[in-house]
């Protein structure tokens, strides 16, 4: 069958959870069917594109939109998030795409990108399933809850906008499927916006199982966090750590390094480099950075459904020391398959002893693995969401088929 796939951002590089879930998806669903991308970026930049027509039937890249009067005057009734991410160009090629391509059903990755499908329903009759990875305006409010002033002001106001925005795709019977990464998220949502279970599923997110992590020699310094630093939760963890964590840690052991690591850093983080702070910016790709490090920590304060960090560094057999955030919506028990503290001394304490003495950790992690195996593998997940495509493309085709034959 032909998908029509619609991302907020490419699948390249892998340089942080979102893409990495995406890429795995598409390669995973494109080895049977055809995939037709669509995403947007910042700037449009072509190096990646022959790598995804290695496996995308066809790749359209499009800019997001800057900021101009006509946004503005959107803003005040419309999510920042979803105008800034509204392309004509992109809106009209979709609808070329579902009248020429025979498109079986369309995959949308985050609500905001359904600005640019507002008019395919006149058009098109296939299922339409929306992708979550998380609830958008939950986010938006955690995130307005944790800031002050203005930008305090500016967040929560998205965040109500994001809401409304959602329940009006559910009322103009846009989406016919939503799916979640998270039991919690799913059934947020469902108390929120009353929708049926039967237009739900629950399809966590996976990572590769990697070889030969384990065997690289530890210096037992190096403390890394990889997670996309344009993203104000990830800004917030990375300043939390940096500020009120590392320098308890370098107190009881020296020469610590922290590798902030992640795309489009704000100036806020930049500004914490230093001698044994590294701020990466853009990578293309995590490998070599968890190859350097001891212990990966994930200090996120805010923020909802699985993250692809945790399942990375997991598949790395990598030591780990969270918040009760980062283990959010999955299977993890804290300080049973991963050490968890939600206050700074606490944290910088586990932190301390996962580095200093890791033998006592090793059952721990054992087991957090073999969770992992059973549960979180690409392959695993890639199988499930194909299953769930391909029944979802069946219904389609035999509803339409009844309404011919009607």
């Amino acid at each position: 069958m032909n998908i029509l796939w619609v991302s907020l951002y490419p699948p390249l590089p892998l340089d942080f959870g979102g893409p990495i879930g995406i890429y795995k998806r598409i390669k995973s669903i494109a080895q049977k069917h055809d995939i037709y991308l669509f995403y947007m970026e910042e700037t449009l930049v072509n190096g990646h594109i022959a790598e995804l027509q290695t496996f995308c039937k066809e790749v359209h890249p499009f800019c997001r939109t800057k900021k101009n009067i006509k946004i503005l005057l959107e803003f005040l009734y419309l999510p920042y998030t979803a105008i800034t991410r509204h392309n004509r160009q992109m809106e009209k090629e979709i609808i070329q795409c579902v009248n020429n391509k025979n498109i079986s059903l369309i995959n949308i990755e985050f609500p905001q990108m359904c600005i640019n499908l507002r008019h395919i329903r006149s058009a098109y009759s296939r299922p339409i399933i929306l992708h979550q990875h998380n609830i958008e305006w939950l986010r938006f409010q955690q995130m307005a809850q944790a800031s002050s002033g203005i930008k305090k002001l500016l967040l929560y106001w998205e965040s109500v906008k994001l809401k409304r925005f959602e329940l009006n795709l559910e009322s103009d019977c846009l989406i016919d499927y939503y799916t979640f990464l998270s039991s919690k998220d799913k059934d947020i949502f469902h108390s929120t916006f009353k929708v049926s279970e039967t237009k739900t599923r629950l399809i966590p997110l996976g990572a590769d199982e990697y070889e030969g992590e384990t065997d690289l020699a530890h210096r037992g310094t190096n403390i890394i966090f990889c997670a996309a630093m344009d993203a104000q939760m990830n800004v917030e963890a990375a300043l939390w750590f940096a500020k009120e964590i590392l320098p308890i840690i370098s107190k009881k052991i020296e020469h610590v390094k922290f590798f902030i690591v992640g795309r489009e850093p704000q100036e806020e983080v930049k500004k914490l480099a230093c001698e044994n702070i590294i701020v990466s910016g853009t990578v293309e790709s995590l490998d070599e950075y968890y190859r350097r490090a001891d212990l990966i920590v994930i200090p996120l304060l805010h923020g909802g459904g699985v993250k692809v960090k945790l399942l990375e560094a997991i598949g790395r057999k990598k030591r780990i020391v969270t918040t009760s955030i980062g283990i959010e919506g999955t299977s993890f028990l804290p300080n049973i398959h991963i050490p968890v503290a939600d206050e700074p001394v606490k944290f910088a304490e586990l932190c301390v002893d996962v580095l200093l003495n890791p033998e006592c950790y090793e059952e721990m992690y054992r087991q957090t693995f073999k969770l992992f195996k059973e549960n979180f593998t690409w392959n695993a997940i890639g199988a499930m969401y194909l299953d769930m495509l391909e029944g979802l493309a069946k219904e389609g085709s035999d509803y339409e088929k009844l309404q011919n034959k009607d």
